[in-house]
Parts: C-alpha cells; structure tokens; sequence
C-alpha cells in the first residue's frame, strides 16, 4: 500500500474510525521514521493520532503555529497602546 493511499486512510478519522486510523498512523509512522526527521501536520483532523510523543521525528502541528503566531501578534499589538 502506498504512503499516500495509507495516509488518505488515516483521514477517516472525520468518520469517526479512530481505532483503525490509529493502527494506519502507527504504521505510517514506522515508514517515515526510517526517512525524515521533521513532519508537518497540516490538517486539523490529524491531532488525535499525533497526540502522542515520539522521539524518532519531529512533528510540527500547523494549527498550533498558528494559534502561537496569532497570540504573539496580538500581544504585541497590545503592547503598543
């Protein structure tokens, strides 16, 4: 199966099919850990399989960045009343 079908997979989260997408994380995981040392989570979804700690990669959520950007940028705004 390959990466891109098994990741697709892994989105039927939004159904509601958690146990299984987590089974098809676990796996998707093991692949990548052999390849990359940083991974980008770009959909929102995906926070319920990448909860967990790892220590073969690193895994940037994009909602959370953004979220920090949005706090920071406000803050210093308000800092300049």
């Amino acid at each position: 199966m390959s990466q891109f079908f098994r990741f697709n997979k892994i989105v039927k989260i939004k159904q509601g099919q958690i146990d299984e997408s987590l089974q098809l994380w676990d796996e998707f995981y093991s692949e990548l850990a052999e390849t990359i040392d940083t991974a980008i989570i770009a959909c929102t979804d995906l926070n319920v399989v990448t909860d967990k700690k790892f220590n073969d990669f690193s895994i940037v959520d994009s909602s959370t960045c953004l979220a920090q950007a949005v706090v920071h940028k406000y803050l210093s705004l308000k800092d300049r009343d």
